[in-house]
Formats: C-alpha cells, structure tokens, sequence
C-alpha cells in the first residue's frame, strides 16, 4: 500500500552515504531488508545512478528456514544474498548498462522474480543472465 510504502521509503531510496551497507527497518508484523547502491559516473543523470535491492520478511518461519523469520540471524543470512545480488546487478550495469537503459530494463523482470522464488523454494539459485553471466546465490545455512 500507499502508505506501507510510505513508511519505509527512507530506507529503500536512501541518501548515497547510506549506500554499499545493509539497512534493516523492523516492526510488530514484517523486516525489511534493503541493500541500497551509488554508482557515480558521467555517464548518468545526476552523475550517479542509485539503485536498492530490498526483500520484506515476515517474522513466521518455515520450519526449514527459509522463511519469513525477521530476526538478526535471518537479516544476516538474507543480507549476504542481496550484497551478493546487487555486486552481480552493479557488473551488469557497468558491462551493459543494464539498468540505466529503458531496453535492456526490461530483463529484471524476470531476474528478480526468478531469484525470489528461488530462494524460497530451494533457498538458492543460478539464474543465466545472459550467453556469458550467471548469478549464483545460495542462502546462508541457518545459525
């Protein structure tokens, strides 16, 4: 919602001192894990290009771990998964401008998607991101 949204704004578009760090908002019902990027260049508007990858978790975990959980150990866990995400999304932007550009844009929308329902289900994944670029990211085992 609007004002979900509203609510943690701050930590998923952060200031650029705030980048290359986990952030970590917790309330009663969710976490909220978010791995925010500053990439400084000429080549941007603004010259930077800011980008975060966050992930919601709800404080239920499954009863293999995968789920859910909210607490420090799974902020840990889940916060190598999208330090190791953005590193492999800040290389694809530098190689191919993949998100600064409207087409190339496009392939995120079914690399995130893809990497969520992999660590989900199976708590880790390869995903081929394209002939010469495969993202590997494998959760943690759990404390």
């Amino acid at each position: 919602s609007t004002a979900a949204f509203d609510a943690v704004c701050d930590v998923l578009i952060p200031k650029p001192q705030l980048c290359n760090q986990l952030l970590v908002l917790r309330d009663a019902s969710r976490s909220v894990l978010c791995w925010p990027v500053c990439l400084e260049g000429a080549q941007y508007e603004r010259n930077a290009l800011l980008f975060s990858l966050a992930l919601v978790l709800r404080p239920t975990a499954g009863a293999d771990g995968r789920g859910g959980g909210g607490g420090e150990d799974c902020a840990s866990r889940y916060g190598t998964v999208l330090r190791r995400a953005c590193e492999h999304l800040t290389a694809l932007e530098r190689r191919d401008r993949l998100l600064s550009t409207c087409a190339s844009r496009g392939k995120l929308g079914h690399i995130l998607p893809a990497l969520l329902h992999g660590l989900r289900q199976e708590g880790g994944c390869s995903l081929a991101l394209d002939s010469g670029h495969t993202m590997r990211l494998e959760l943690p085992p759990p404390p």
